[in-house]
């Protein structure tokens, strides 16, 4: 005799319960460790192991692949968007654009953006938010009388001097 075969109805029932809860909480881990491990070996910098909450984990490579495609799609035309309207000539949109995205764009592989494609896309996305242009020049990397230099050209522009 099995120690189920003592138990009501009711006990049966709840044990049947907390084992499907144990099941689908371990389920649950099981596919959130796929899905950042995917992530992760991946290099889909755009996608989020929540994005993939519920998705088999058979299918989780295959889903990751095409929410970072159409992530990258929806960034790649917001910034040939912002370019447009800087002024960019319409036969340079693209080549810029994808030069901000540099490391983004290879699906499949670990990104390879580098500091200067960071500070580009950072100017854009201000821009693109109604702000001005952040400087061209990296602030941190000036020294002594070119860091002194550069702060007062910034605060006569400011001021609305020239």
């Amino acid at each position: 005799m099995s120690e189920l075969d003592n138990l009501s109805g009711g006990e049966l029932r709840k044990k049947l319960e907390d084992a499907l809860q144990e099941n689908g909480e371990l389920k649950g881990l099981v596919s959130t460790y796929a899905a950042t491990e995917t992530i992760r070996s991946e290099g889909f910098n755009l996608v989020k192991a929540e994005d993939l909450v519920g998705v088999p984990p058979g299918e989780i490579a295959a889903k990751a692949k095409e929410i970072q495609e159409s992530r990258f799609a929806d960034r790649r035309s917001t910034v040939i968007d912002v370019l447009r309207n800087t002024g960019v000539p319409e036969s340079d949109l693209e080549t810029q654009a994808d030069a901000m995205l540099q490391g983004q764009a290879q699906v499949g592989t670990a990104p390879v953006a580098t500091e200067q494609d960071s500070a580009a896309w950072g100017r854009a996305l201000g821009m693109s938010q109604g702000g001005q242009p952040s400087p061209m020049v990296n602030q941190a990397d000036l020294h002594g009388s070119d860091a002194i230099a550069y702060g007062l050209q910034q605060s006569d522009a400011r001021r609305g001097k020239k």
